[in-house]
């Protein structure tokens, strides 16, 4: 992981000031990305863990509140 973040580090250090953006750009969609397909994740999981819904498992209740909250979060724009 390391040598691929020097490596990265060593590239983007020889990109012109013009192009920085475009990289920027990309690097936030693709952290975008990965919290959109967690999001999805979830999502999809929803229903089928439905069954697990009751008041008396706790894991179920955290999931739950982790989900809604999770709703609740506006895109970033």
């Amino acid at each position: 992981m390391e040598a691929a973040r020097q490596q990265l580090y060593d590239v983007v250090r020889e990109i012109p000031p013009n192009r920085l953006g475009v990289l920027l750009e990309f690097a936030l969609y693709l952290q975008q990305k990965q919290e959109d397909d967690f999001s999805d994740l979830l999502h999809l999981c929803a229903p089928t863990l439905a069954f697990w819904d009751n008041e008396e498992d706790e894991v179920w209740n955290l999931y739950k509140q982790q989900l809604i909250a999770l709703e609740e979060t506006p895109c970033p724009t």
